[in-house]
This record gives C-alpha cells, structure tokens and sequence, in this order.
C-alpha cells in the first residue's frame, strides 16, 4: 500500500517499464557542460509540456491515481 505523502515533498516516484525509459533517453539533449545529458524529469517536463500546448486541458483539475476513502 502507498504511503501518504509528505505535504512538504516536490517530488513523486512514477514506475514505468523499462523499454518506455529506453525510449525517453532517446530525447535527452546534452547539457551545457557538454559532458551530461539531461535528467529523466528535464525530457518528461518537455514531453508534458509540448504536449500540453497541442492538448490543453478540458478540465484543469487533477485526477488521483487511487481510490479516494468517502467521507
């Protein structure tokens, strides 16, 4: 079972196979130092975001991943 996040946290894990992060290294730009390329977060913030801008949002609140305890 998850546990319940820390409301201070900015950063969240995300599992995804193997071959799917394969594929998103592919995009990875070289950084400014020229020795690095960027990090899995950089390539997935600029996926998001193009795709984002050619698929705005119809409705602008996040949807939970887990089922919610009623009240």
């Amino acid at each position: 079972m998850a546990k319940k996040q820390s409301p201070d946290r900015k950063d969240t894990t995300i599992s995804i196979p193997k071959t799917l992060k394969a594929n998103i290294r592919l995009y990875a730009k070289p950084l400014k130092d020229g020795k690095r390329y960027e990090s899995d977060a950089m390539i997935l913030d600029r996926i998001v975001a193009e795709y984002m801008k050619n698929n705005p949002p119809t409705n602008a609140v996040p949807k939970s991943t887990y089922k919610q305890k009623s009240p």
